[in-house]
């Protein structure tokens, strides 16, 4: 089993779309794929398609119960896509969810134990973290081997890649010596004509990043189109160029060895 968090410093900057296309492209491939929904606003729930009725255990469940109790499998949903399985969040019982959390000893284990002990698992687990880098996206890096992030191409988003490579070094140092970053994602890239600002940052992206950036995502319209129909863009519409991007993005992650 391979484990990828795909964490971010600040939202809307093209994270959740890219953890579902991702999840939908590698299960459409033969490879199984668990989605897990990190996020307390629940996007990649909403998008997968995926229901949550009362009762049903979540994520928060299987992070809030005692070790053991409720495991991943009680909270796994199927999609509409084979190979792929969601566990989904519950926003209601999110809220709050870090405050309760950090009162828990060893809270920054509980998804990584609950990894470890999963008696079913996918070939590939993708955590879509949220827009913050608290004790939410702590604990799903300390449960990973790799780390995928996200970029919009302007210079104030640039600002928040460091954070999150800080932040990927000290969870490194302190709890997961082989967690590594698998790659940088530029997102929402508007066309040329749109002015110089947006290529100088991608200039700059690949500069500091090198060969750690992946190709790049264009800005669509068929994007928000998907999430509103709660179809992945390979289900909505899989001959998008916006989601042949996607297919290239996956292309150029399998190449780097980052599914292994």
């Amino acid at each position: 089993m391979t484990v990828i968090s795909i964490a971010n410093a600040s939202g809307s900057a093209g994270k959740t779309t890219l953890g579902v296309t991702l999840a939908a492209l590698i299960a459409q491939s033969g490879i199984t794929c668990d989605l897990v929904d990190f996020d307390p606003q629940g996007n990649a729930t909403h998008w997968a398609g995926v229901d949550v009725t009362a009762g049903q255990p979540t994520i928060a469940d299987v992070l809030e119960a005692e070790i053991g109790t409720v495991n991943l499998t009680a909270a796994r949903h199927t999609t509409a896509i084979p190979g792929l399985r969601v566990v989904p969040v519950n926003r209601d019982r999110m809220e709050g969810i870090e405050l309760r959390l950090s009162r828990l000893t060893g809270a920054e284990q509980l998804l990584r134990i609950a990894l470890e002990s999963d008696d079913d698992p996918a070939q590939v687990t993708i955590i879509d973290c949220p827009g913050s880098l608290g004790l939410l996206t702590v604990s799903a890096l300390v449960a990973s081997e790799k780390m995928l992030t996200v970029t919009a191409p302007g210079m104030k988003e640039l600002g928040g890649l460091p954070l999150i490579a800080k932040t990927l070094d000290k969870v490194r140092k302190v709890y997961r010596p082989g967690l590594t970053l698998a790659g940088v994602v530029p997102s929402i890239i508007p066309p040329r004509s749109a002015g110089r600002h947006y290529t100088d940052a991608l200039e700059q992206l690949q500069g500091q990043w090198t060969d750690k950036v992946a190709p790049a995502v264009r800005r669509a319209v068929r994007v928000p189109e998907s999430y509103a129909a709660r179809e992945p863009l390979p289900l909505y519409d899989p001959t998008a160029p916006v989601t042949d991007d996607y297919r290239q993005v996956l292309t150029w992650l399998t190449a780097q060895g980052a599914l292994a």
